[in-house]
């Protein structure tokens, strides 16, 4: 499975979970959970996989939810959707976590490019330089 297509789908599965969060926030709840998909896609897409790490995820994925919340105008009027941003974060690191923890037990890791063939290491030898010497501000 294509790496790319493999992570739209996880991050879509993940953000799918993770919108209650924004659904319960949020004005409209489809809102929420629209948004909350294709940020799980752009998440799940962005971010390569570590396995096991369910608590970096977790903080890496409810910072997110902060400049998501950002742009919104009358901040403090829209505290609960703060919450519900950081919410769906946290959620969308676990889920993701989860995911891509499962995808690796069930189709294996994902496909690790090769490295770049390395170049041809290239020697510089000086042979020899010229000197000037001053001697009473005269050069001989």
């Amino acid at each position: 499975m294509d790496k790319y297509l493999r992570r739209s789908l996880i991050g879509l599965l993940a953000g799918l979970a993770a919108s209650v969060a924004l659904a319960a926030t949020l004005s409209s709840s489809f809102l929420g959970v629209i948004l909350g998909i294709i940020v799980g896609v752009g998440y799940g897409s962005a971010f390569r996989h570590t396995p096991h790490a369910y608590i970096d995820s977790l903080m890496t994925a409810a910072a997110l939810g902060v400049p998501l919340w950002g742009p919104a105008e009358g901040m403090r009027t829209l505290f609960p959707e703060l919450v519900g941003w950081v919410l769906y974060g946290a959620g969308l690191g676990l889920f993701g976590q989860a995911a891509n923890d499962l995808a690796c037990w069930r189709w294996g890791p994902e496909p690790v490019p090769p490295p770049p063939p390395a170049g041809k290491k290239r020697h510089i030898v000086i042979l020899g330089a010229k000197r000037d010497k001053k001697i009473d501000g005269i050069l001989q």
